[in-house]
Parts: structure tokens; sequence; C-alpha cells
């Protein structure tokens, strides 16, 4: 579970054409992009435990006011077969796919302690577009987790989460920061430059030995995608590390750690590998650190003599 683990989905690839040969080139135009119907798309490293170094980008914005700050101020998580429980299951099959769910039912305002119904905040969000994600972040934790909002997570004028059933996602929400978030171009070409800055100082003192990069296919290649860029991710990546060699594909569906918002300190990501939509998945391949196991170094004529009484031994 702790794992890093990255990949994707797709059911046809652009892949960057000769990407064992050298870094992605996006800029010149020498680089070109092979359009495959299906396969299998990677890279192998071999030969001893490789560390692997992986970033998650997606990029949102806020709808909050500034200054504006909402915390859970009452939850319940309900359990499959509860009354309460808001899906029914038709068959044996799907009933596995019927995790517990938070129902966040009052929100607390930060600047007034007033306490209200989520969707009266949401009312009173000055953006006209409705958020697509609403984020989270326990106490303690570390930067926003996002849960997607749409018209089967807006219930009784409360707000329903899945979760996956682990103890990390059952925890309680009480008290736990709230945000409401949509993504845009200018945010996640954002996000993407900042993570990849982040990247490059946290392993100036490694040696790199290539890279992977999984973008959603809804970022690019081309400049008519949301991004507005052509190759938007890779161009950044490239140029970050323009002498590591890098391949990599868009894919409808990334995998790896979880992407958050608002992280403040580990630029690095691992565990809790997931498929996740509009994202930016990275893993650097890192020369390995040498081993610090301690040798016995005596070449004393006592410790030669037993030592070659040990190899004969052996041919005997």
């Amino acid at each position: 579970p702790n794992a890093t683990i990255v990949g994707g989905i797709c059911d046809s690839c652009w892949v960057s054409e000769g990407f064992g040969t050298g870094p992605l080139r996006t800029t010149d135009g020498t680089q070109k992009l092979l359009s495959l119907p299906d396969g299998i798309f990677g890279m192998a490293m071999g030969g001893g435990d490789v560390p692997v170094r992986s970033i998650v980008s997606r990029g949102v914005s806020s709808h909050l006011p500034t200054n504006a700050t909402y915390t859970v101020a009452e939850s319940t998580l309900i359990q499959r077969g509860e009354d309460e429980y808001p899906f029914t299951s038709t068959s044996d099959n799907s009933s596995d796919l019927l995790k517990p769910i938070h129902r966040i039912e009052a929100l607390r305002c930060g600047v007034t302690g007033q306490i209200m119904h989520p969707s009266r905040v949401l009312e009173k969000l000055p953006n006209d577009e409705e958020p697509e994600f609403l984020g989270l972040e326990r106490p303690g934790e570390d930067g926003y987790t996002l849960h997607p909002i749409n018209p089967f997570t807006i219930h009784r004028n409360c707000i329903l989460t899945m979760t996956d059933g682990t103890p990390e996602q059952t925890t309680s929400l009480q008290n736990a920061s709230i945000d409401f978030f949509s993504m845009d171009p200018s945010s996640c070409l954002s996000d993407m430059e900042k993570t990849v800055d982040c990247l490059k100082q946290a392993t100036r003192d490694e040696v790199i030995l290539g890279g992977l990069l999984v973008s959603c296919s809804g970022r690019g290649p081309g400049a008519d995608s949301m991004l507005g860029e052509k190759m938007a991710d890779a161009t950044r990546l490239v140029r970050a590390f323009p002498d590591v060699p890098i391949c990599g594909f868009y894919a409808g569906g990334e995998i790896g750690p979880m992407a958050k918002v608002g992280v403040k300190e580990a630029v690095f990501r691992s565990g809790r590998a997931s498929v996740q939509g509009f994202t930016a998945v990275v893993a650097l391949f890192i020369v390995p650190p040498p081993s610090t196991k301690r040798v016995m170094m005596d070449d004393g004529e006592e410790s030669v003599r037993h030592f070659m009484l040990g190899k004969v031994k052996k041919l005997n």
C-alpha cells in the first residue's frame, strides 16, 4: 500500500518516437509523436533496486473569497446496510463496491463562527460556475484531498463523499478544513511549473537515470487541448531536466499517488495509488545510494590464514 506506483490506462495512445535514445524533445520540432491504436507502454529498468521519486500535478483554483475559511462542524460516517445509506445494491457483485460514506451535515465559518448547511455555503460562493471538487484537509494532514462534486454528492442539504473503506479514509472529518475548487488552464500550468521546480530542487544532489511522464489526454498533445499549449507538461519537465532521458504517453486515466492541493512540505508522493483524471504523473528513477553496510577490513596474518583455510575446505 505504500509503494510508488505510476502508469496510465488508454485504448489508443500518443507516445514519443525515439524515447530510448535521448531526452524527449518538444521545443525544436525534432521529436516526433507516434499514434498507436493499442499496446502496453512503459519503461524497464534492469538491475538492482532503483529508487523512484514521484509527483502528481493537477492544478485547481478556489471558489472561496479571499480570507474565507470553513471547517466541518458536523459529519456522520454511514455504513452500507444502514437505513440512512443513500444507495442500494441490486446484485451481490455490486454490493462490494458500496463502501462507507461521509455525510457532511454542517460547516463552520472561520470568520463569523456561524454554522450552516453545506448547500447554503455553495449558494453563497461568488463564482457563477459551480465547483467541480470538494477539498478536505483533516487536522494534521498536508494538503487538500479532492472529491468530485456532482448531483449524487449533494443530498438533502448535505455533501456526500465516498471512501474506499480503509481506516485512513473513514477517519472522522470533524474539524477538517474544507474548500471548493475547479480546474482551469492557468491553474493547471502554474501548478505543473511549481511542482517541477520543487522536484528539481529536491533532486539537485541526486543522479537521475531517467523519467516517465503520464499525462491526461485532455492535457495534450496538441494546442487544441484545454491547456492551450502543445505538449505543455512535457515541455516544462524537459526544460527543468534537459539532460534526462524521458519517455511517456497520454492516457485516459492516470495511475499514481493521490493528487492533493496546497501541499506545503513534501514534493514526493507515494502510496494510495489510484486512477485519476486530468493529472500529470511524473516518476524519476534515481541512482541508488551507496551501501552503508560495515565491512571488516583486516588483512593481518591471522585473518588471511583463516580466509585461505576456508577456501581450501570448500575445494576439498
